[in-house]
């Protein structure tokens, strides 16, 4: 092979090109070995504890798997178009947000991704001071200094696992899938051995959400959804940048559906029901109370290599695609400063105040996500239906310029759905302005209504104002082809 053809390749896995039919080497278990190292980790362990905490059995079931797989399944054509044409998510959007536009949805990529990746640091943080202080004692890395500094190990070793590359990370997370699987089922099993389903089934939430001091079944229930649809969100901005490697349009669908969907929740489920059981938010110390129970330090130290695998895996399956993005529309910033970019802002999150905030965490993201996986989907059914031109993509001057760069019904519908979300739900102090809240979730809404409103815009306004004059030139992909090769 010739060195242009080895710079052409790495240029395809590192984004600045697109990826043809051949280079496409994830098949349906590749994506979803890597959809369910994304979901068990930190995230899932964390939200399904806190709906344990707040909910019963008979409902923490359905608030985690209809709150989190429902969103995904709205959601889910966001990488549609990036399977389609072979670019990456931030690449394939460009027609529906403008050249310059994309710059927003980067920087609303970039805050949704940084608490959720400190989420994971301090489960790794917290899940080392555990094994370390098992195996030698209290030490000072068992202390809080502990929690940061493998926090930090976790980012480090996470961050170059991510700049080895797609094909690195597609052997890790086989055998990480696998190896986490495995714990977690015998995780499982314990649990229901120990405690029994009768008791869990029955068990009270220990934690319920106080309202002037008095437990609420209403702001309960309204949080553990919002949470939960905070998660299901949350993979709006995560999609494309695996389904562009993906060998057809049907495994990019059914891969991103089942791996971030029901296979990940069952994480979530475990963990609902072993907070049910103890009555404990943080997963690491139902481990160390499961070895201190039986005697048998080893499971507690299984369980901690549980964590630890699955938080560094999830951490490099999602800052690969975050360094991608960054290179899309920075490509003349190497590998490396695009990827310190991605990571590095995370140390500032390193604290336990992020750590016992699952809650206004993915409320947080909700409001982004919803907003942005609104447009994308409003706009691949209902306005340029997935039809774009690749010139347009990439010709920055000709393009898709709209108004000085920038898609004007895009804007508006995301200062629509801001107003939407802050109106129904403040995730910072979890206030509701308007009273809605806990009647009614605020991400499915916002995601709905600022769907509808960047329709109209397009409709009555956009495509009439500025209208996309290389249209007529696409060769739209055939849908009935496995791997897509000639795009125009």
């Amino acid at each position: 092979m010739s060195s242009t053809e080895i710079n052409s390749k790495a240029e395809v896995y590192y984004t600045l090109l697109p990826t043809r039919g051949f280079e496409r080497s994830y098949k349906f278990w590749d994506l979803l070995a890597v959809q369910i190292c994304y979901g068990i980790a930190a995230w899932f362990f964390l939200a399904g504890a806190q709906t344990g905490l707040y909910l019963p059995a008979k409902e923490a079931i359905p608030t985690i798997l209809a709150g989190q797989c429902i969103p995904l399944f709205l959601i889910v054509g966001c990488g549609i178009v990036a399977s389609r044409y072979g670019v990456e998510q931030l690449t394939s959007t460009t027609g529906i947000f403008g050249h310059r536009g994309t710059t927003l949805v980067l920087i609303f990529y970039m805050f949704c991704l940084y608490p959720s990746q400190a989420m994971l640091c301090l489960l790794f943080g917290q899940s080392a001071t555990k094994f370390t202080g098992s195996l030698f004692g209290e030490s000072i890395f068992s202390s809080s200094f502990g929690v940061t500094f493998f926090g930090v190990c976790a980012l480090v070793i996470g961050g170059f696992i991510a700049w080895l590359g797609p094909n690195a990370l597609k052997w890790f997370t086989r055998i990480s899938a696998i190896c986490m699987f495995t714990i977690l089922a015998g995780l499982i099993a314990y649990v229901f051995y120990k405690y029994g389903i009768d008791y869990i089934w029955n068990a009270q939430p220990r934690e319920p959400y106080m309202v002037d001091g008095q437990p609420s079944v209403a702001w309960s229930r309204a949080s553990a959804l919002e949470t939960n649809v905070g998660m299901g969100l949350s993979w709006a901005f995560f999609f494309g940048q695996w389904t562009r490697l993906a060998d057809s349009e049907s495994t990019a669908f059914h891969g991103c559906m089942w791996g971030w969907g029901f296979l990940a929740c069952i994480a979530g489920v475990f963990a609902a029901f072993t907070a049910l059981a103890t009555g404990i938010y943080d997963p690491t110390i139902w481990l160390v109370n499961i070895s201190e129970e039986t005697g048998i330090p080893f499971l507690s130290i299984l369980g901690l290599i549980l964590m630890a695998v699955a938080n560094v895996s999830s951490f490099a399956t999602a800052t690969y695609p975050a360094t991608i993005s960054l290179r899309s529309k920075f490509p003349k910033l190497p590998w490396i400063g695009a990827l310190a970019i991605a990571i590095v802002p995370i140390l500032v999150l390193l604290n336990e105040d992020v750590y016992n905030a699952i809650n206004k965490v993915y409320a947080f993201i909700a409001c982004l996500s919803s907003i942005y996986g609104a447009i994308v989907v409003a706009d691949l059914f209902f306005v340029c239906k997935g039809r774009f031109s690749m010139r347009g993509m990439f010709n920055q001057s000709k393009g898709y310029s709209y108004w000085k760069g920038f898609n004007p019904g895009a804007l508006i519908a995301i200062a629509a759905g801001l107003a939407c979300y802050l109106l129904i739900l403040n995730p910072l102090t979890w206030e509701s302005p308007t009273g809605l809240f806990p009647y009614i979730s605020a991400g499915i809404p916002t995601f709905l209504f600022t769907g509808i409103v960047y329709v109209v815009c397009m409709k009555c306004w956009i495509l009439k104002k500025f209208p996309v004059t290389f249209l007529n030139d696409i060769k739209y992909p055939e849908q009935k082809q496995k791997n897509h090769t000639h795009f125009e």
